[in-house]
């Protein structure tokens, strides 16, 4: 859900943009199973971020059927983006869309749960991770990633406003998992966190010490 104004949002919806086919026919799976994805504004965005940083590791905890998996696979070129998927349906269709995108080399995604996959690094040796798991598990990735996560990485978060229920105060417990995750990724030393409106809002953080 995005949380621009229905203006803006129509607007940069309708902005020309030159993204890969394949994830054109992906957002076109999204609408028709009403699948929730991140949609080309904020798959530019951590495309942008992979091309700007090289990672040497990506992690994508919560990878749907592909569709962010690829945006970052086809920005990192010589980079392996690892992700987390338990539904096999999801798994089937999103092997076929990255071997149509000429990637199936460079995406592992893991029959695996994505707090899982994450713990299995080695400390210190993750130098980007993009999280998009059920909402309840967000203060759990933000201590594993405190712990995984090189200095100098990026920890990107999807869904940070919620619709923009994070405002205010909720016994809802997605929205209170949320809230607690923006306080203490915000609040801590160790990181420095941008926020970006975008879709339903995007948190950048850069693990600093």
């Amino acid at each position: 859900m995005p949380v621009l104004t229905s203006s803006v949002d129509s607007y940069l919806k309708k902005l020309p943009s030159n993204r890969h086919p394949v994830l054109r026919r992906m957002e076109i799976l999204a609408r028709r199973l009403t699948f929730p994805i991140v949609g080309p504004q904020v798959g530019s965005l951590l495309a942008i971020l992979v091309r700007l940083t090289h990672p040497k590791t990506i992690i994508e905890l919560g990878s749907g059927f592909g569709y962010s998996a690829l945006w970052m696979a086809l920005a990192a070129k010589s980079t392996k983006v690892i992700g987390s998927e338990l539904n096999p349906y999801n798994l089937a269709r999103a092997k076929r869309f990255f071997s149509q995108a000429g990637c199936q080399r460079r995406v592992d995604l893991k029959a695996v749960d994505a707090l899982q996959l994450l713990d299995r690094q080695p400390d210190r040796s993750v130098s980007f991770i993009f999280n998009d798991v059920d909402k309840t598990q967000y203060p759990m990735v933000l201590k594993l990633a405190s712990k995984k996560l090189k200095i100098g990485g990026l920890l990107v978060t999807d869904n940070v406003l919620w619709s923009g229920k994070v405002a205010r105060p909720s016994k809802d417990p997605d929205t209170r998992a949320i809230r607690a995750y923006n306080r203490g990724i915000t609040n801590s030393p160790d990181w420095l966190t941008s926020i970006v409106p975008v879709r339903d809002g995007v948190s950048i953080s850069l693990r600093i010490r």
